[in-house]
């Protein structure tokens, strides 16, 4: 992390006069980034943008002051890094922000945001957001190297690993922290995830065949084409999941949260589904011959062209649910 004396000097002398105007400035900030990519928009739908602003100029404070010092402070770059994966921020999205940034201080600063303090910025702000990114999205570990990891520890943290492809059958990750780690295509058969933290991580095409994903987090993660028959799912936390053409036959998602999450076209045939939340879940095209779908809430969900045949639908709520082109199911609703 070089950064010139002259550099930091810009930096920490023009902020100073930014911050006297912070509330402005963070409004201003949030809603050119919105503006540009009004893709992160959703990241804080359920935020408070006046709270956010001053913990943002808190923030940038915090690491202009610490431009003396970097290496007391790249840890804590490390750490808001691997953080805000959990959000979902992607590592593109750094772009936009960072100019949004420079924006903002062209707005506050006026005359004063000379080539020079530009430069300086722009500077500072790489630096500062690929620490973050390298961090959060560029580590990598062999399957041996993780297992010794989880022989040695007791709390693993394993926050954006990179493990595509990688072999674990009948590892134990129970209660792991595994946000945003890529397992692509990797073979978990009997892996324990019980507990485990799998927030916004891409298990897509992965074989998870008997694996224990009890009580699982697995908020936004991908698990398109994924393979998980006769996996245990029960009390799994998983909404806006992505199971697109995954396989489910015989899993037991009893109980799961699956509100808002993608099944087109996934099999779940004979899979028990008794009192689980799918309120405005995409089956379009699912297969669930023989499913129980006891007391499940269905509410708005989209079944459009799904086989039910043989379906226990005893006691579920189909209030709003689409069922146009449904096999198998002739007690619609009125």
């Amino acid at each position: 992390m070089a950064l010139t004396d002259s550099q930091k000097k810009l930096v920490q002398q023009s902020f100073v006069k930014v911050a006297v105007i912070a509330d402005k400035a963070a409004e201003l900030f949030y809603g050119r980034l919105f503006e540009v990519a009004p893709n992160v928009k959703p990241l804080f739908a359920n935020t408070n943008m006046k709270e956010q602003g001053s913990k943002l100029m808190q923030m940038i404070g915090t690491a202009v002051g610490g431009l003396d010092r970097l290496e007391d402070i790249v840890p804590h770059v490390q750490a808001l890094g691997k953080r805000h994966v959990a959000y979902g921020v992607k590592k593109e999205d750094y772009t936009p922000v960072g100019e949004a940034l420079l924006w903002t201080l062209e707005q506050g600063l006026g005359a004063d945001f000379t080539p020079d303090v530009k430069a300086a910025w722009a500077e500072v702000y790489g630096v500062l957001a690929n620490t973050a990114i390298e961090a959060a999205y560029k580590q990598k570990m062999t399957p041996d190297e993780m297992k010794t990891k989880v022989g040695q520890e007791k709390k693993v943290d394993l926050t954006s690993y990179d493990l595509i492809g990688a072999n674990l059958g009948g590892v134990s990750l129970n209660g792991t922290q595994l946000t945003g780690a890529n397992l692509t295509g990797a073979n978990l058969t009997n892996v324990d995830f019980s507990g485990a933290t799998l927030i916004n991580a891409d298990l897509s095409g992965a074989n998870l065949t008997n694996a224990n994903l009890s009580h699982a987090k697995l908020v936004g993660t991908k698990l398109i084409g994924a393979n998980l028959t006769a996996a245990q799912l029960p009390s799994a936390e998983m909404p806006e999941c992505d199971l697109s053409g995954a396989t489910l036959t015989a899993a037991d998602l009893t109980g799961c949260n699956m509100k808002d999450t993608k099944m087109m076209g996934a099999l779940l045939i004979c899979s028990n589904l008794s009192g689980a939340k799918l309120d405005q879940a995409n089956m379009t095209g699912a297969i669930l011959t023989g499913a129980n779908l006891t007391r499940a809430s269905l509410v708005n969900a989209n079944l459009r062209g799904a086989n039910l045949t043989v379906a226990n639908m005893e006691g579920a709520n189909l209030e709003g649910a689409k069922l146009t082109g449904v096999i198998g199911y002739d007690q619609r609703p009125a």
